[in-house]
């Protein structure tokens, strides 16, 4: 999914277009003391939890921010406040010819992308396109993505907090979780849409009840939008500091994850104070549970035979991914 700064939103873009809705967001149990490479795998957190908050038939919104314990487990809770996002209207006539203009900003493989307003800042709003969805498949794909996410965003923690006791001197990085949540609004029926053959008199919305919310990137001026590698790819980007960070940090998420879980499709922003802002990861896991992009140990073992070590994965001693986990030591770094 590509993002873009031209096409801002306007307020006629959003006039009479504001929905109250309901959504979750992941809270965090601090960790303290040493970095400890221990992981919680998904079955044991973030898929039950999401789950079973999400039973809850409610108007309301949960509106504290989503943090995450290093190992990446969340736990999705909802609040008794209501609340109001702004959407743009009439957007899907741009969606055709791919301009980024009137609140439409990208649309990828199974996704659109658009910039809403929240609390006075402007977001990234994603539902599912209509082609080969439903109004439950567009729910649980986003809720799935959030929780890969929200996943990530502690994993990253984990490696930084990892380089600074190893002693290595590294920018840092991070994924676009801070604020992000899924809501649901119950101003858009919960059913099947119809499939519309002309979309430029398509004036809806939302397509869906259910969508996914995410810090709004900006990709102009001296930030640099950047692919590092696809879903069924092993970063090899030794041409810059960027790169070689990218490629530690999935190495990272692989041991620490005992070979159970890796991230792929990762992609960001570079800023020009040399920051990281990475968004929108996939996942392989070893219940290849995490989404339809999952393509589960096969990816993760091809991973570990061409991952190609840089000098950010020597400098803090990672793993050799080549030696089989059973005799990993994982110990405190």
């Amino acid at each position: 999914m590509q993002l873009c700064d031209s096409g801002k939103l306007t307020q006629t873009d959003i006039n009479d277009r504001k929905f109250g809705i309901e959504c979750c967001v992941p809270v965090i149990h601090p960790q303290h003391g040493d970095y400890d490479s221990s992981f919680i795998s998904k079955t044991n957190s973030a898929t039950s939890s999401v789950r079973a908050s999400k039973r809850r038939k409610t108007s309301a919104i949960a509106s504290a921010p989503p943090t995450v314990q290093n190992s990446g487990e969340t736990r999705l809770v909802q609040s008794e406040e209501d609340d109001v996002i702004q959407v743009p209207k009439d957007w899907r006539q741009f969606s055709k010819g791919g301009t980024p203009k009137g609140g439409y900003r990208a649309k990828g493989y199974f996704k659109y992308c658009l910039e809403a307003r929240y609390k006075n800042h402007q977001v990234a709003l994603f539902q599912c396109i209509p082609e080969g969805s439903t109004s439950m498949s567009n729910r649980m794909s986003l809720i799935q993505e959030y929780e890969v996410l929200v996943q990530a965003s502690g994993l990253a923690k984990s490696f930084n907090e990892r380089a600074k006791l190893s002693g290595v001197s590294i920018t840092g990085l991070d994924f676009n979780a801070e604020g992000a949540f899924i809501g649901t609004t119950s101003f858009v029926p919960a059913g099947g849409l119809p499939m519309e053959e002309t979309i430029e008199n398509d004036e809806r919305s939302l397509l869906y009840d259910t969508f996914l919310v995410v810090p709004l990137l900006s990709t102009t001026g001296l930030y640099e939008e950047r692919k590092f590698f696809g879903n069924n790819e092993t970063g090899r980007n030794d041409g810059d500091w960027a790169g070689k960070l990218v490629d530690a940090f999935a190495h990272h998420v692989v041991e620490h994850c005992k070979g159970e879980y890796m991230l792929a499709d990762l992609q960001g922003v570079i800023g020009p104070d040399r920051s990281l802002m990475l968004f929108d990861p996939q996942a392989h896991t070893k219940g290849q549970d995490s989404g339809d992009w999952d393509r589960g140990p096969k990816e993760i073992e091809k991973f570990c035979q061409e991952h190609q070590c840089n000098n950010i994965c020597t400098q803090m001693q990672l793993w050799d991914l080549s030696k089989p986990f059973s005799v990993h030591p994982f110990r405190p770094w």
